[in-house]
């Protein structure tokens, strides 16, 4: 039986946490583990089927970067952020994705979705200026994508007023990146700002994110933006809160005995009562997220839409599972004693990744309020598909 790329992400594990301090100090992942990363097939995760690529369902990427984040939390967090670029670049022209993989599908891409740019309309091209912030994976990026307002003559604006937005992709001597992430957590994961000034951007290098239909109109594709972003944030939550757990109850199987205590770590019946709590926190959070992810695929597999209550599940469920996997490693943190009291400790890093990932926009608490005004007939418009 051919092994699946989860199964070979997790035979990474040992590699990856052997390095996982460098990737912190470096702010990067190194070229050596990005090549195992590639091998194992978890860099062409989403890449299109006539490039080369593997066009794994959303269930089958989320496995994946829970496998990887439980051995790193940046380093999933930068496979599942590539993956993301990968959905994103469905929505481009043809020739637009067919220029990105023209060297192989194993091409990382980075970028961001919030409209930090602006496009002013020409004749044949968009004049793009901007800065975005949280690139995360840019560092190994051959491409980025960057939302903008656009306006000139021509762009519509929303009923209610909005502007409209469109999506640039840019080559990386169109742009610069600025030495900007200097964080608490998930520092590997180099997510700087990318500064563009003035640059024309070509018509089939633009497109239009939200409300589109992919121009590669086929399942991997067609979860939208929004939620296979904060699928990948909660996959990779769920693989750093279930790799403190594991580290902690190493510890406690390593025979480790807290100063003063009669009993070791594994006899004591507030440490398994605890550690308890926190499995119960993981376990929920995961089975969560599998439910989330198997729902959005069967939509995208039907071609059909998810309902409005369906989509606030899926949004409130990422705050849900932030929260619970921010407990669970907490508990883990003040399990592991003084041993996670040291920078760089595998749990004192783990603490600050899970609590880096929970200020990301996906996991806002406001997403709750939408489900509960869902289930009592207050639709919010922006859980429109």
């Amino acid at each position: 039986m051919v092994p699946t790329t989860a199964a070979r992400a997790r035979a990474l594990s040992a590699e990856i946490t052997a390095c996982a301090e460098h990737v912190e100090h470096q702010r990067r992942l190194p070229g050596e583990l990005l090549e195992a990363l590639a091998a194992a097939g978890c860099l062409r995760m989403v890449a299109p089927r006539e490039h080369g690529g593997d066009e794994l369902p959303l269930p089958d990427v989320v496995a994946v970067v829970r496998e990887l984040a439980t051995a790193d939390g940046s380093v999933g967090w930068v496979v599942g952020q590539a993956a993301m670029a990968q959905v994103v670049l469905s929505r481009f022209p043809r020739s637009t994705i067919d220029a990105v993989y023209a060297g192989g599908c194993d091409v990382v891409g980075a970028g961001a979705a919030a409209p930090k740019g602006k496009a002013r309309r020409g004749e044949h091209t968009w004049r793009v200026s901007g800065q975005w912030p949280f690139a995360s994976g840019i560092g190994h990026a051959s491409w980025f994508y960057g939302q903008c307002v656009a306006f000139g003559p021509g762009v519509p604006e929303g009923s209610d007023g909005t502007p409209h937005t469109r999506m640039a992709l840019l080559w990386p001597d169109e742009y610069t990146v600025e030495d900007t992430w200097h964080t608490t957590g998930l520092r590997g994961t180099g997510s700087h700002d990318v500064v563009v000034r003035r640059t024309d951007c070509p018509e089939e290098r633009t497109a239009v994110l939200s409300g589109s239909t992919p121009t590669l109109d086929r399942p991997a594709y067609r979860v939208p933006a929004v939620e296979y972003s904060g699928m990948m944030v909660a996959a990779s939550g769920v693989g750093i809160a279930t790799g403190a757990i594991e580290e902690v109850v190493a510890l406690a199987e390593a025979g480790k005995r807290p100063s003063f205590s009669p009993r070791s770590l594994a006899e004591s019946p507030v440490f398994q009562d605890r550690l308890g709590g926190a499995l119960l926190e993981v376990e929920s959070a995961r089975c969560l997220l599998e439910r989330m992810a198997e729902l959005l695929h069967s939509h995208a597999e039907a071609g059909t839409d998810p309902s409005p209550g369906e989509r606030a599940l899926v949004r409130g469920g990422f705050h849900h599972i932030a929260s619970a996997v921010t407990r669970a490693v907490d508990t883990a943190h003040a399990l592991a004693g003084g041993s996670a009291a040291y920078t760089g400790a595998p749990t004192e890093r783990r603490l600050r990744d899970v609590h880096t990932l929970t200020q990301h926009a996906t996991t806002a608490r406001e997403s709750v309020k939408l489900l509960g005004a869902t289930r009592v007939g207050e639709i919010d418009p922006s859980l429109a598909w």
